[in-house]
């Protein structure tokens, strides 16, 4: 058995000052809106205000909060998702069932599950595999070495590039 965990990396300087300034931004837009609307005479608003506040923080934090684990047993995959202590298998796959490995392709039709971190530093990877006679995706963000041996145990060869 093989796991890891991909986990949101840590931000650089610039990264953290523009997820604060989205916090405050949201904050100043909340409590203007708040405002004008109890001078026209709802004040039951601030409620609403509050409401929408802390939703819009939960969404901004939530993104950084949220980890995956990868494991990788003899012939399956599976993801699950931890948000703060709680786990959850989300996900599982048969290696066998693996048609192609490759870069993310945008706008493809394919029935698709998502199990990836909202940064760029992580490379996503969909891994196209055949369930039921049709093809799905899932996309992830394995490390170089949980994809090697993906690779070496899914029952398919890869086509060879021009370069080889």
């Amino acid at each position: 058995m093989y796991q890891e965990w991909v986990k949101y990396p840590g931000g650089t300087k610039r990264e953290n000052l523009i997820y604060i300034a989205f916090i405050v931004l949201g904050v100043f837009l909340v409590s203007i809106l708040s405002w004008f609307l109890s001078e026209i005479g709802l004040p039951w608003v601030d409620f609403l205000a509050f409401a929408v506040l802390v939703f819009w923080a939960f969404m901004i934090f939530s993104k950084r909060i949220v980890e995956y684990r990868y494991s990788l047993m003899d012939t399956e995959l599976i993801v699950a998702r931890k948000v703060g202590n709680r786990e959850k298998n989300v996900y599982s796959l048969e290696i066998t069932d693996i048609t192609r490995i490759g870069a993310v392709e945008k706008g493809c039709k394919l029935k698709t599950e998502r199990f990836t971190l909202p940064t760029k530093r992580l490379k996503a990877v969909q891994i196209v595999y055949l369930t039921d006679g049709e093809d799905r995706r899932v996309i992830l963000q394995p490390s170089d070495h949980l994809l090697q041996l993906i690779r070496v145990r899914a029952a398919f060869k890869e086509p060879k590039t021009s370069a080889e």
